[in-house]
């Protein structure tokens, strides 16, 4: 069996009184695209440092391959390629001169690389620029290219697709596939853009509080959030529809805009329907839906949260859960 890409085994990470990431662990296997997500002062940020070496963990420990940070720093960082959020360079400085001054200091590191890099991130245009003249997203991506240059086995990319327009996404998205799938490079990432991500992972592990509350493949965090089929409902009043319908027939409801969702088998729906126009409302169209990550990763925050020992339970039969 291959050894893990990444094992963080029982992390805990303090910042004076606040416990920013509490005994967390994780797996990353090699050629996983893992997703991190959840919201602003989850501890994402902190666990994606402490991953990529700029902080070191209060207790516990994190493998990069089979290797302990406690017992070779070095070579962890050697195996591991890392983008902040905010990635800085030498602003007076093209791209290029960055990107050689960040080779010397790995050695070795191929001309012919480089410029491979600069090609497979679109960098063309920019790369004799200084640094100071780039846009937000062409600095991402120069940023991406430096994690890169060491041909790194585990590749941290914090906030990936923040700053880059439509097309600059689909072409990271498509470049990160494809060193996960033909040059087994696992990716541990963050991003807002759900759907992108949707699109991206292999799976996704959601973090509230500075705890994991859930780690599993997108479908499989759309079945435990949503265990019967979804119907989308045009109709009027929507507002007045969504409580009513939500006592009544004892069923999940959502208004989203002048339509409500509802978790329902479509066996269940003509009776919904009834309901509805016995009390007046005109329903003008139903259409039958499949839940997005963004709707399952509210719904495990917002309305119905799971403890990790529940939703270990939930994924025992698939996939491995870190």
């Amino acid at each position: 069996m291959s050894r893990l890409a990444l094992s963080v085994e029982n992390v805990t990470k303090r910042f004076g009184a606040i416990t920013a990431i509490g005994d967390i662990s994780l797996s990353v296997q090699p050629g996983e695209i893992l997703g991190l997500l959840g919201p602003t002062g989850a501890g994402k940020s902190t666990l994606m440092r402490l991953v990529g070496g700029l902080v070191m963990p209060d207790k516990g420990d994190i493998l990069i391959n089979g290797v302990s940070m406690y017992s070779d720093f070095e070579q962890c960082m050697r195996m591991t390629g890392f983008v902040p959020d905010r990635p800085e360079f030498y602003s007076y400085m093209t791209g290029r001169a960055n990107l050689s001054v960040i080779s010397d200091m790995y050695g070795g590191i191929p001309y012919e690389r480089v410029e491979d890099l600069i090609e497979q991130l679109k960098l063309s245009v920019y790369i004799d620029d200084k640094f100071s003249t780039y846009p937000a997203g062409v600095k991402q991506r120069l940023a991406i290219a430096a994690a890169l240059l060491n041909s790194p086995r585990l590749l941290i990319i914090d906030e990936a697709l923040d700053g880059l327009d439509p097309i600059s996404v689909v072409d990271l998205r498509r470049l990160l596939r494809r060193l996960a799938d033909e040059y087994g490079m696992s990716v541990l990432v963050t991003s807002h853009q759900m759907l992108e991500l949707e699109k991206l992972c292999d799976r996704v592990a959601i973090m509230d509080n500075g705890t994991l509350i859930g780690v599993g493949t997108v479908d499989t965090l759309k079945k435990a959030n949503c265990s019967k089929q979804r119907h989308k409902l045009l109709l009027d009043r929507p507002d007045a529809a969504a409580p009513y319908i939500c006592e009544a027939a004892g069923v999940i409801t959502e208004v989203r805009g002048d339509s409500i969702i509802v978790d329902a088998e479509q066996a269940m729906i003509p009776k919904i329907i009834s309901m509805l126009f016995s009390r007046g409302h005109l329903v003008y169209e139903v259409t039958p839906m499949e839940m997005t990550l963004e709707e399952a990763y509210y719904r495990m925050l917002r309305l119905k949260p799971v403890t990790r020992r529940d939703y270990s339970e939930i994924y025992s039969g698939g996939g491995y859960d870190g």
